[in-house]
């Protein structure tokens, strides 16, 4: 597997070559990966175009690059999916990046929720798991990672027009796996995006479903079984983007 690396500045259509100058890019690709001159890497810049490229000149703070091909990442979900996450603890919610991420979410919505015990997180780490889990997955496009939100906030904020999902361990006669079988095979072109709600550690509170219900959400479960939250993540979100 060819590695992949993306960088800041776009890259034009009839471009040729590209410099990279981050120092830190340059020693992984050198010393951790020990690429030369003659290796291939691909080379993104975050538009869902991706660029195979050739190493001729590699220096300890600059690297030159002969780009051979351009073409367009296969790999991004039809469907977009934003995952409204309420924050959890620091190791859950770096996991919640890391594994929503390589299953296709295209926007992350920290959500600071009625029983949520943490209030913030670390945005530079989170950017950076974001951007290694991309690479890894081999995506074309880094998800978006939006400031916190209080559920409130989140909830009045979404657009009704898209599909918004709430999911909910209290619920007993509608799941995601039901509703998804029955509707959003049929009539997931005529949804911008689908957004969907998870809650802490201690789950949503009775108030926090009622606003969810009032401002037309679809409250659902994963089933019988109570999971956590970040397993809610991953299994909710690999389940509406996978191979959509």
């Amino acid at each position: 597997m060819t590695e992949r690396f993306f960088i800041e500045n776009k890259i034009e259509k009839d471009q040729k070559e590209i410099i990279l100058s981050d120092v830190s890019q340059i020693h992984q690709i050198t010393k951790v990966l020990r690429k030369k001159a003659g290796d291939k890497i691909v080379i993104l810049d975050n538009s869902g175009f991706e660029c195979e490229c050739e190493i001729r000149q590699a220096a300890k703070k600059l690297m030159l690059l002969k780009i051979f091909k351009r073409e367009e990442n296969e790999n991004e979900p039809k469907l977009n999916v934003c995952l409204y996450q309420s924050l959890v603890k620091k190791d859950k919610m770096e996991f919640t990046f890391e594994k929503c991420t390589e299953v296709g979410i295209s926007e992350f919505h920290p959500v600071i929720s009625e029983h949520s015990v943490k209030l913030s997180f670390k945005v530079d780490r989170a950017r950076k798991i974001l951007k290694e889990a991309t690479e890894q997955s081999q995506r074309g496009k880094i998800p978006k990672l939006f400031e916190v939100l209080s559920f409130k906030e989140a909830v009045k904020g979404v657009n009704e027009n898209m599909l918004n999902i709430i999911l909910y361990e209290k619920e007993k006669k509608n799941s995601l796996f039901d509703f998804v079988s029955k509707s959003l095979e049929d009539s997931a072109s005529k949804w911008e995006a689908v957004n969907i709600f998870i809650g802490p550690e201690g789950g949503f509170s009775n108030d926090e479903i009622k606003l969810a219900e009032e401002k037309g959400f679809k409250v659902l479960s994963l089933g019988k079984r109570v999971l956590r939250a970040e397993t809610a993540a991953i299994v909710s979100s690999s389940f509406l983007a996978i191979n959509k």
